[in-house]
């Protein structure tokens, strides 16, 4: 299990929004395990790093783009 801290950014028609949350020190947190040989996603809030911390041994900075139609 892992806490993971992301930035979201959004492609649209050929453009790149993001990152979400605008706040640099805010971001997505995330409790990240394994359950029945699936990966699992987890949404705690919205928080800083130190947060992501204090909820889980392990933090990680990623950032996802999705696609939107």
């Amino acid at each position: 299990m892992a806490v993971i801290a992301v930035k979201n950014y959004y492609a649209r028609k050929g453009k790149r929004y993001g990152p979400y949350p605008r706040d640099p020190e805010m971001f997505y947190l995330y409790r990240v395990s394994r359950v029945e040989g699936k990966v699992v996603r987890e949404y705690l809030g919205r928080g800083s790093k130190a947060a992501a911390r204090k909820l889980g041994k392990e933090v990680r900075n990623k950032s996802y783009t999705s696609e939107v139609p």
